[in-house]
């Protein structure tokens, strides 16, 4: 459920929903060494835009508030968040961390767009959840794991807070809007 893929498309669209950006911050955790990659694919597509990034390395709670300080003292102008990071406790004070400082935000999941963030893009996790439990029963039925194919994501989630969307005073362009897959207000 890793989807590389998404840290470009991500960045993409934030630089289409937020005007000017030059300057990102990536949330994630720095005891996960798949954070430090997902934040070299940020490197690698945001240098190509033209933008600098900056890591926020949050493990633990009381982490988040200093992240977001660093992330206004870089003169980030929105942030993402690494796909693994989503493993430090207290994870959903993000958006409203974001919220205050008034930066906006596209996160790995639906769940950050929940609890009040601007926008999430990110496999979807039923596909995860029904592909295990296929796995599980191939395996119950006699296959062998080591034999089993690799499967990753195929169905990708947009959603967008509606409210959060107003209080940044910014709009999606129509492409994006009619790519949304879930509006919360």
């Amino acid at each position: 459920m890793y989807a590389p893929q998404l840290v470009g498309e991500r960045v993409r669209t934030l630089t289409r929903v937020v005007p000017n950006i030059d300057r990102l911050a990536m949330a994630l955790n720095g005891n996960n060494t798949n954070n430090a990659v997902q934040f070299e694919l940020l490197r690698s597509e945001a240098r190509g835009l033209g933008v600098e990034v900056q890591p926020l390395d949050i493990r633990r709670p009381e982490d988040v508030d200093a992240a977001f300080d660093k992330a206004a003292a870089f003169g980030a102008k929105a942030l993402l968040n690494a796909l693994t990071a989503s493993s430090i406790p207290g994870v959903l004070r993000w958006p409203q961390g974001a919220a205050k400082h008034k930066l906006p935000a596209i996160y790995t999941d639906e769940e950050y767009v929940s609890a009040g963030g601007l926008m999430s893009l990110g496999p979807g996790h039923y596909e995860g959840y029904y592909g295990a439990a296929k796995y599980v029963d191939k395996i119950l039925h006699g296959a062998n794991p080591a034999e089993l194919p690799i499967a990753g994501p195929t169905q990708f989630t947009m959603s967008v807070n509606r409210a959060a969307l107003g209080k940044l005073g910014l709009s999606l362009p129509p492409d994006l809007s009619a790519r949304v897959d879930q509006w919360i207000d």
